[in-house]
Formats: structure tokens, sequence, C-alpha cells
């Protein structure tokens, strides 16, 4: 029996490499749309059927420590685009904006388009689904894990948990947003198209920094560099406010609506870099980057 054994596994060993290339030829994993979120229109009454669900969390996966944490990377890459897409859809602006191209300045002062899509209807209908069906997976893990599989699942409920309280304030900011732009040019106005660039030009700074190859030392700095033009635009953009109330260009409520929403858009962009910092730092997701589908980011892939 050894030796047939013996026998059986050199014989399967030569064949292993075009075995896996005829495979995966054969049943080929489905490619990734550009954009996940598509509709135009999104009636509230088929939000129950037409729910998006998690697509990596096999129940066969809870049989192994190390394919669970592979299903869950893959499934927080899913959760990811679509929170950055909802989030591009909060600003009234199209994904294709993120790309590393030159920022449309047209769309950047264009108030919101009459088919405008809700944040809080695409909340419901993409993201409250795969947030639970992730927590869901991550609590039937009962499989015995090693300290770095431990911080490993600690971290990936917090990554997720960013992701979606990032979603959360992007549902909030959009109704002033929405408001206020659709008005004629004013001051008011004018503040909320800089707070959507500012939040444009940090989310398309984040997705490449995920993306880069930086050495990590250069890689951290240039997340402090974000962290302080983010904090340096709190200031500046507080100052400039109170300043238009003391010449009597804004009002009460618009300054508490400009206010409120400038920590909206502070607490996006910190909950995504928390998440991003989390996701790089995790020594177990740079190994699963070795998949097929390593051209898409851990987290903020879009």
């Amino acid at each position: 029996h050894t030796l047939f054994n013996a026998f059986g596994v050199l014989l399967f060993w030569f064949w292993q490499e075009r075995l896996a290339i005829l495979l995966l030829r054969w049943l080929p994993e489905p490619e990734e749309p550009q954009v996940l979120i598509a509709e135009l229109v999104v009636p509230e009454q088929q939000l129950e059927m037409t729910s998006t669900r998690a697509r990596y969390l096999e129940e066969e996966a809870l049989d192994s420590v190390d394919a669970a944490a592979s299903a869950v990377t893959r499934e927080l890459r899913h959760l990811g685009r679509l929170s950055m897409e909802v989030i591009c859809h909060a600003l009234y602006l199209p994904v294709e904006q993120l790309e590393p191209v030159p920022v449309d300045e047209h769309l950047l002062h264009a108030p919101p388009d009459a088919h405008a899509l809700d944040a809080d209807v695409l909340y419901q209908r993409h993201i409250k689904g795969v947030y639970s069906d992730l927590l869901s997976f991550m609590g039937r893990m009962h499989l015995p894990q090693d300290e770095a599989h431990q911080t490993f699942w600690m971290n990936c409920q917090v990554v997720s948990l960013q992701l979606v309280d990032a979603v959360k304030d992007a549902k909030h900011l959009q109704k002033n947003l929405g408001h206020y732009l659709r008005q004629d040019e004013s001051i008011v106005r004018k503040s909320y198209v800089e707070l959507r660039r500012h939040l444009l030009d940090t989310l398309r700074e984040l997705r490449a920094l995920h993306r880069s190859e930086l050495p990590e030392t250069l890689w951290r700095e240039r997340l402090q560099w974000l962290d302080d033009r983010a904090a340096g635009f709190d200031g500046e953009f507080r100052k400039r406010l109170f300043m238009a109330v003391r010449n009597k260009q804004l009002d009460g409520l618009q300054t508490s609506s400009l206010m409120n929403d400038l920590g909206y858009a502070s607490r996006i962009i910190q909950s995504l870099r928390n998440a991003l910092l989390l996701g790089a730092g995790e020594e177990l997701t740079r190994l699963l980057q070795n998949e097929d589908d390593q051209d898409e980011s851990l987290i903020l892939g879009v």
C-alpha cells in the first residue's frame, strides 16, 4: 500500500501544474465588473429581493482556518468596493472619478443629476447584507487559532465596521450636499463644492496609496502626509466659515450645516484611513494577495 501510494503521489506531482492550468481554463473564476453598482433607479419595494449578499463566504471554508481567512479577505475586498462606490454616489460623482486621471471640474461644480441614486437606499441594498454575512461567518469560526490568526479576525471585524461607518456618514452628508448643490451660486454652495473636492481628492489618494508598492517607511510617511493634509483642511475650512459669518455671507443655519458636514467628511476619511492601515499592516493579508484577483486592492479597490 505504501509503495502504491508513493507511486500515485509521484505520478500526480508530475501532472499537477498542467492539471491546474486545465482546471483554470475549464472552470475560470468569473471576472469582476468594473462597477458593481450599475442600476440607474432603485425602487424601494425591490430592496428585499435584490439585496446584495456575500460572494465568497462558502460554508466549506469554515473547515480550515486558512480557507476561512482567504474567504473573509476576498469578501472584505467586495465590501470595500461596494463602500467606495456608495460614497461616490453620495457625492453625486461617478465611480470613474476615482481613477488616476484629471478630475472633471465640470462634474465637481455641477448640481446632482435628476436621477441620482440615494445613498441610504444603496446602503440598505448593497452594504447591509454583505456586512451581516461577514459578521455571521466570522462568528461561526470555532477552529483553534494561533495568536496571528486571532489578530487577523479582530482586524477583519474592525475593518468591516470602519467601512460601514464610512458609508453611514456619507448617507448623512448627501442630504445637505444635494440640497445646496442644487441652489444658485453662493458662498454656501462654493463651500460644499470645496468639501466635495476635498473628499474626492482624499479618496483618490487613499486608493492610490493602497495600490502602491512603496517601501513601508515611505508608505507610512505618505499616510502621515495625508493625515496632516486632512487636519490642515479642517482647520482652514473652519476659519473660512467663521470669517464668512462675520462678513454676513453665511447665516447660522448654513454654518451649522457646513460644520456638521465637515464632521461627516472627516469621519469618512478617518474610517477609510483606519481600514487602509489595518489592511496594509496585516501579514496574513499580504500572503493572501497571491490570489488570482490580486489586481483588486484589499480594502479600497474599485
